[in-house]
């Protein structure tokens, strides 16, 4: 009889534990590997970086060296963060550096700007160096109006195309421009796209056929205060069709790419869910149509700046934030899959306001770009995360 109870007794404890609910694996958070700010005395920030020969080159603007009214600010890093060049590019003005490709010969592709001291207006200025820093040519484009420019891209055909917004002289409103130039940096052609209200380009990109497709903003168009804006155009740079997104509050682009199937994926800023702003994230296919929409954040003002498509599926998005963290205002991550679920959201920053605006991959690591208050040698630094791939 007292064999039968232990035996009864264990079966039921072993029920017991069957039954109970397991404890969920711990979250696994990929390392950050190191990260470093670089600058001078004053104020430096950098918007977008490129990799030559096994060394990230950011790009941005710097007030600490030698233009202390602003020079466009090269820098070049190793894989362990050492920095192994600083150049500067723009004397005579008010410089900003912009973005940054690679030239069909490998060497870098600068997009910058020029204030004219004068009028207060800003002209394209486009330099053209090789992995040293030593500068081949630059050239500089006026346009009627002051121009806001955002992203360059090489074309197949061996062109430039450069998108932005220009403000308009004669009219006082902001359109969106596209200016064409050869390998060369020599002008082809201007193009202008627009309503009565405020539109700008933020991103573009060759698809099949020589065709362009356009990532940007509208305050002409759309449901709202300001709304994201998509746009098809033909190799010569007439629009085929447009497209707007967004609901009765404001929308402010981040970074538009392709995805591995041909569609589009856009990060970007919304207040249109709730009175702050959060980080948005749209898939669309090839014709614009939305396939998915989520967002990210919590009950403060974040936003979506950067996207990173991964190459075996899913998405890494880079934004900023006031709703976690530890300081005014962190860099977020997500990545997430192929249906914009999150497996992993992260901050980095410190104690006051720190800001990414690019991310690359290279090796087994990404590397995000941007500035930082928190680690600083002055005002503002160049801020660089060196974090791993899982």
């Amino acid at each position: 009889m007292k064999n039968w109870l232990i035996f009864l007794f264990a079966c039921l404890a072993l029920s017991h534990l069957a039954c109970e609910k397991p404890d969920p694996p711990p979250q696994i958070y990929q390392e950050t590997a190191w990260q470093f700010n670089y600058g001078g005395a004053d104020n430096e920030l950098a918007r977008a970086g490129v990799f030559a020969g096994g060394q990230l080159y950011a790009l941005g603007t710097s007030r600490s060296f030698e233009n202390p009214n602003g020079a466009i600010y090269l820098l070049r890093i190793d894989t362990s963060g050492l920095q192994t060049g600083q150049y500067e590019f723009g004397f005579d003005a008010p410089y900003e550096g912009h973005d940054i490709i690679l030239s069909a010969d490998g060497q870098l592709l600068i997009l910058g700007s020029r204030q004219d001291p004068a009028t207060g207006n800003k002209d394209l200025y486009i330099v053209n160096c090789d992995l040293n820093g030593n500068e081949l040519w630059s050239k500089r484009i006026e346009t009627e109006g002051s121009e806001r420019p955002r992203e360059m891209l090489l074309l197949a055909n061996g062109n430039l195309v450069v998108c932005g917004a220009v403000e308009r002289e004669d009219s006082g409103d902001r359109d969106i421009h596209l200016t064409w130039l050869s390998a060369e940096g020599d002008l082809i052609q201007h193009r202008y796209f627009g309503g009565a209200a405020y539109d700008g380009a933020q991103n573009i990109l060759e698809i099949e056929d020589q065709e362009l497709m356009l990532s940007g903003y509208t305050d002409s168009y759309g449901a709202g205060d300001r709304d994201l804006y998509l746009m098809k155009l033909s190799a010569q740079g007439d629009s085929i069709w447009s497209e707007t997104y967004g609901g009765e509050g404001y929308e402010e682009p981040g970074s538009f790419a392709r995805t591995l199937e041909g569609g589009y994926i856009t990060v970007a800023h919304t207040a249109s869910t709730e009175p702050n702003h959060n980080m948005t994230a749209l898939r669309l296919d090839d014709r614009g149509v939305v396939v998915w929409q989520q967002e990210f954040g919590g009950s403060e003002h974040d936003g979506g700046q950067a996207v990173y498509v991964k190459p075996g599926g899913g998405f890494v998005f880079i934004g900023r934030t006031n709703s976690r963290g530890a300081g005014l205002q962190d860099i977020l991550m997500a990545d997430v899959d192929d249906y914009g679920t999150s497996s992993l959201e992260r901050s980095f920053g410190g104690a006051d306001t720190d800001r990414a605006d690019d991310i690359l991959a290279f090796g087994n690591y990404y590397y995000i770009i941007g500035q930082s208050r928190s680690y600083n040698f002055g005002d503002n630094d160049v801020f660089i995360i060196k974090h791993e791939i899982d």
